[in-house]
């Protein structure tokens, strides 16, 4: 191992330690999904969403803010403000991530090496990652698409992002794996459920989903568990998918869905939102 694979290690295995003392400080176990938006307010950071065309920015306090492109899919959101919620937490001066592809290159900074692992350990802990696919009776070391997809929407990550977790930290699938999985799209498993070009994401939630808070953006659709309870208006019923069943993102709302004894709360924003993110999905916006 170089003295270069070996530094870049040691600042991996500080960042997975960094992330579960996050965890902790913000009140969350080290097992289930986070919402991450939640987890950044706990540890003062406020976000702020931009309609500009770029990953993130960090702008060191007081106060502390972060500002994510919604220009962005949902889950890219997402692994950005764990991203510049590890800035914050290393106390990294101001910064700038400008617009990339998400099986990108691999920075070799040391703060974008210490950010990027912050948040996959943020928000894929290894433990959670492992209990997802052992609660389903799935082989983690042959994860088929679908499984994948699954497993990600549970911890709201993007198809390829867990798949370069699975590969590269977690070491349960090997490089070759990864080219063959990522050979399928997201669109072609979400055509798998409904033929409809309309819809624009589709996060897929089983019975074993611990994910207790959804981003959808209006336009996403989402695939629940048949027989789901749902508490409030803003997804429409679209048809039956196997064991699923669709809906739309249609309103702007926050609404519950019941899926067996688990209850989840599904917050849903207009696309290209200019604000903050605790105002996202209610129409009253206060920037105090």
């Amino acid at each position: 191992m170089t003295i270069l694979m070996t530094a870049k290690r040691n600042l991996i295995l500080q960042a997975s330690q960094a992330a579960a003392d996050a965890r902790d400080q913000a009140g969350v176990d080290d097992i289930d999904p986070i919402d991450v938006y939640t987890v950044a307010d706990r540890l003062g950071l406020r976000v702020r969403f931009l309609k500009v065309s770029m990953e993130g920015l960090y702008k060191k306090g007081p106060p502390a803010i972060t500002f994510l492109s919604s220009l962005r899919p949902v889950p890219r959101r997402a692994f950005t403000c764990g991203h510049e919620l590890g800035h914050h937490w290393f106390g990294h001066g101001s910064t700038i991530d400008e617009l990339k592809e998400d099986d990108r290159k691999s920075s070799d900074k040391p703060e974008e090496i210490l950010a990027d692992a912050f948040s996959s350990f943020l928000l894929m802990p290894s433990i959670g990652i492992r209990r997802a696919f052992a609660s389903r009776k799935w082989d983690i070391s042959a994860p088929s698409p679908l499984q994948i997809a699954t497993v990600a929407s549970e911890f709201g990550v993007g198809y390829g992002t867990l798949i370069s977790h699975l590969t590269y930290v977690l070491h349960h699938i090997d490089v070759e794996q990864r080219a063959a999985l990522l050979k399928t799209k997201p669109q072609q498993i979400r055509r798998s459920f409904i033929a409809d070009d309309t819809l624009t994401a589709l996060p897929v939630f089983d019975r074993h989903s611990l994910t207790s808070t959804v981003d959808l953006d209006i336009g996403n659709g989402i695939a629940l568990p048949m027989l789901s309870e749902i508490r409030g208006e803003g997804l429409d019923y679209l048809q039956d998918g196997g064991d699923f069943a669709i809906y739309k993102a249609t309103k702007r709302t926050q609404l519950k869905v019941r899926t067996g004894m688990r209850q989840m709360t599904v917050r849903i924003g207009p696309t290209e939102y200019e604000g903050l993110m605790k105002h996202r999905h209610v129409e009253e916006e206060d920037d105090d």
